[in-house]
Formats: C-alpha cells, sequence, structure tokens
C-alpha cells in the first residue's frame, strides 16, 4: 500500500494495488483548525465520502479504506459479469429504499419463513389490513392510557376494574395493540372458568378496544380483533 503523496498538498490519495482513495481539505468554520478532511472512493453503488476535523485521522482510515476495498476487489475477481450485475442491482433496489442490503435480504428471508410461498399475497392482505396509519403502541401502553384517561374523566375503571386489565397485560402487554389474535384473546378468556366472569373480562377488553380505535391507535376503517 502506497502513503498520501505530497506533504502539504491537497488533496492526498492513498492507494493499494489498483483501488486509490483520496483526502480532500475543505473550508469548515465550525472546526477549530477552520478545516475538515474529507474522504472520497468510488463504490459500484457510486462515491462515497466521510469527513474528519483531524488531517491524521482521515488518512488513518483512507489506508484502512483503501486496503478493504483492494481486498474485495480481489474477491470479486471471481465473479461472473452476470453476478456482477446482480449484485449491482440488488445494492440500487436496497439503497432506494435505504436499507443496507444484507438487512434487506434478512428481512427478506424471516418474512418469507413467516408467510412461506405466500409473501406478496400476504403482504398485500396486511396493506389491505391496515387501514389509515395509526400510531402503534404496545397492550400494556394503550392500557395505562386508557385508565388515566378514564380516572381524569372522573371514572373509577382504575379502582373498581384495573385488576382485569393488569390480567391482559400480563398475558400479552409486550405485544402490539393492533396485531393481537383472536386466539391470543380467546386464549385469554378461556382461563375464566364461570361464564359471567368471562363475558365480563370481554365486555372490558372492548370498550378497550373501541376506546382506542376513537383515539386514533387503530385503524378506524377494519374491524377489530376484539
Amino acid at each position: 500500500m502506497k502513503g498520501p503523496k505530497g506533504r502539504g498538498v491537497w488533496p492526498r490519495t492513498v492507494t493499494a494495488g489498483s483501488v486509490s482513495v483520496k483526502v480532500h481539505r475543505v473550508k469548515h468554520a465550525t472546526n477549530k483548525s477552520g478545516w475538515a478532511f474529507v474522504l472520497t472512493w468510488r463504490t459500484p453503488a457510486g462515491r462515497e465520502t466521510k469527513k474528519f476535523a483531524d488531517p491524521d485521522a482521515a488518512l488513518n482510515e483512507a489506508r484502512i479504506k483503501a486496503g478493504q476495498l483492494a481486498h474485495g476487489k480481489v474477491e470479486a475477481a471471481d465473479i461472473g459479469a452476470a453476478d456482477r450485475d446482480e449484485l449491482q442491482a440488488a445494492r440500487r433496489i436496497a439503497k432506494a429504499r435505504n436499507v443496507p442490503l444484507v438487512a434487506a435480504i434478512q428481512e427478506w428471508d424471516r418474512a418469507r419463513e413467516l408467510s412461506g410461498d405466500s409473501l406478496i399475497p400476504a403482504c398485500e392482505s396486511w396493506s389491505a389490513r391496515k387501514g389509515t396509519p395509526h400510531q402503534r403502541l404496545k397492550v400494556g401502553d394503550v392500557m395505562d392510557m386508557f385508565l388515566k384517561a378514564k380516572t381524569k374523566a372522573g371514572f373509577q375503571t382504575a379502582k373498581n376494574h384495573g385488576h382485569i386489565f393488569e390480567d391482559i397485560k400480563k398475558e400479552c402487554g409486550d405485544s402490539c395493540f393492533d396485531a393481537i389474535t383472536p386466539l391470543q384473546l380467546n386464549a385469554w378468556l378461556e382461563k375464566r372458568e364461570h361464564p359471567v366472569t368471562r363475558t365480563t373480562f370481554r365486555k372490558h377488553v372492548v370498550v378497550l378496544w373501541r376506546w382506542a380505535s376513537k383515539q386514533g391507535l387503530l385503524s378506524k376503517e377494519i374491524k377489530t380483533e376484539a
């Protein structure tokens, strides 16, 4: 690897193999020295930059970056043209969504695992079901808001029925409120063996979900699970 040429002259270039990384000096009023030092290099996705206040730190990073890029070029030498085209296309798509390529692949893999061979239909169904955008909160958070609002309005809901809400919070308080399924609610209700108790618990669930919908915490276009 060759070090930067032209001490005291900017920009400086650090090279490793066929790769070069430049360090530019630009005026920067907020830095103590009055200058900033900016790395620039090329990737398949386009031009990249990184800014430093200290020239030595910038040059050191340039050496590291040049070595990394050179190593990557050696590894990529055995990749065919079709593979390179696919990789570049994938990077362009991921960059357009502002998502790192590896993170995008991991997300796709998890979504595929959950939906099997029905990823697109599952997404379309979710999109249709989602309705108007709303604030996503956990069940426990919504319950706390509900009880606080009722207490402020002069109702004794928290005092008289707080144990019911604490019960469901214990069951699924960490789940997203808009993602609770009928199976979860039924499993919770079935623990109440007495039919009167079960009906009472169910009524409070309905009241909670209706209140949340009016507050914009659930989509108004869809029927809630409660």
